[in-house]
């Protein structure tokens, strides 16, 4: 498992939009979650696509321990109380299902053939 970060930070905000969702914290990292058929419980139980948009909006308030990537594509919340969220890449192998933001440029995105990408943060212009 490859850790993103296990700096603790608060879920500040999940915005619904048409074709994602993205869930901001008060360290302003963001994830974006544009494909919701592989989303699971730390336990491994499915949560229905349409489920997907309030089981996150529920998370609004909570803190966010760790953010880890395991293979094949799949990004781990595990939260304050160590339950987890599970967020899978795409089932298709069409899409890239989640990305994640850190305020510094930090990047990492769950390619459509399950593999992880990462990208340093941009040079600082001077």
């Amino acid at each position: 498992m490859t850790s993103i970060t296990d700096r603790s930070q608060t879920i500040s905000e999940v915005v619904i939009e048409p074709y994602r969702i993205v869930v901001r914290t008060d360290l302003d990292w963001a994830v974006v979650l544009e494909v919701y058929d592989a989303v699971r419980t730390g336990e491994g139980a499915v949560i229905p696509p349409d489920e997907v948009p309030s089981t996150l909006e529920s998370l609004t308030g909570r803190s966010v321990d760790k953010m880890a990537v395991d293979h094949p594509g799949t990004l781990s919340l595990t939260l304050d109380d160590r339950s987890r969220i599970d967020i899978g890449c795409d089932p298709s192998g069409r899409y890239e299902a989640w990305s994640v933001v850190a305020p510094d440029g930090v990047r990492a995105v769950a390619m459509p053939d399950g593999e992880v990408a990462f990208w340093d943060p941009p040079p600082v212009q001077q």
